[in-house]
């Protein structure tokens, strides 16, 4: 608009639009001071034009694309989606000398630039029904079916909510993880057999994608068994041959009170189950929804909850230790009495 006025020996400007694609402006030429209007013939437009932008990939090739004065990122990044399509579920970035470019910054800056695109696991990533409740798919940043608002709110479970680790074993971790192999079976489902129901139950050994496990973001965010059946297990396999100092779980706000026997295996196949103990979850109206067991090293593989008064709503399950290869303690005791200690306060 500046560079209108200054073409125009223009001592005034009357009336000025800007669009994305051009700048109009009706422009007074009067050196006399007398602001006279310009007439109809003065009206300049000047045509911002398209940039042009350079991408590259990572495999090597490169594309070229024009956008409209005044796109941004954001546009050209989904520009680039509809040409060269994208993994669903991932997330997509553009780098310029290795800053990855925010949706909001405008194009024309970078438009003599060569962009680098990438693409990377999203960690606002999340599993949802597709619009026919067919299939489960993964869903992260610009595919069809993304939220961010609701995957801020439901794709990860934050980790102050966690059944924390033990603090005398700083070098263990959660072993219960889909990532890492562990899967999760129940004796009944309140939701039966449907896709949503395996999806809740899997979620027991998923904290979201930010973690490694994106979680299945439709409908209530726990597991509860069907309150008809007297039979209510859940059998959760790590995977692999664990040395185990803490098991635990988290609970829904609104689950009611209840007791939790635990019992381990450390066969492939359960033939013999060890009882460990009992823990009970009462609330102390201390908003920490979970109870856990400490043990002393033991060797374990499937790890075998069953609820007794009522029927929890469960949300992940914890599973806290190390890979038997990787354990350095102690040596792990043959399984047997386990020292109980179940943690609803914030001490």
């Amino acid at each position: 608009l500046a560079q209108a006025v200054a073409d125009s020996n223009a001592t005034r400007v009357l009336r000025a639009h800007v669009s994305r694609r051009s700048v109009m402006c009706t422009v007074a030429v009067a050196p006399d001071q007398t602001w006279d209007p310009a007439p109809p013939d003065s009206l300049i437009q000047y045509d911002a034009g398209a940039s042009t932008v350079r991408i590259s990939f990572l495999g090597g090739e490169e594309l070229s694309l024009s956008t409209e004065a005044g796109a941004t990122v954001g546009d050209l990044k989904r520009n680039v989606i509809a040409l060269k399509g994208k993994t669903r579920g991932s997330n997509f970035g553009l780098l310029i000398d290795g800053r990855q470019l925010a949706d909001c910054e405008l194009v024309t800056p970078f438009a003599a630039a060569s962009l680098t695109a990438v693409y990377s696991a999203s960690d606002w990533s999340y599993r949802t029904m597709s619009a026919d409740k067919s299939e489960v798919w993964l869903v992260g940043p610009y595919d069809p079916f993304f939220s961010e608002v609701y995957a801020r709110m439901r794709a990860n479970v934050e980790p102050e909510h966690w059944v924390p680790p033990p603090p005398n074993h700083p070098t263990c971790s959660n072993l219960a993880k889909q990532s890492l192999g562990a899967t999760v079976t129940a004796s009944c489902n309140t939701w039966g057999s449907r896709l949503e129901a395996e999806e809740r139950l899997n979620n027991l050994v998923r904290l979201g994608a930010m973690h490694g496990d994106p979680r299945f973001a439709v409908g209530m965010d726990y597991f509860e068994f069907k309150s008809s059946k007297s039979s209510r297990v859940l059998t959760i396999d790590l995977g692999q041959l664990t040395v185990l100092v803490r098991v635990g779980f988290m609970l829904s706000s609104a689950c009611p009170e209840c007791d939790v026997t635990i019992e381990t295996c450390p066969d492939t196949e359960a033939s013999t189950w060890l009882r460990q103990g009992l823990a009970e979850y009462r609330s102390g109206g201390n908003n920490l929804y979970h109870a856990l067991l400490d043990v002393q090293p033991l060797r374990a593989r499937l790890i075998r909850l069953e609820c007794h008064r009522s029927s929890p709503r469960f949300g992940p399950v914890f599973a806290y230790g190390w890979e038997e290869s990787d354990f350095s303690g102690v040596a792990p005791r043959e399984p047997g009495a386990l020292i109980i200690s179940v943690d609803t306060s914030e001490d």
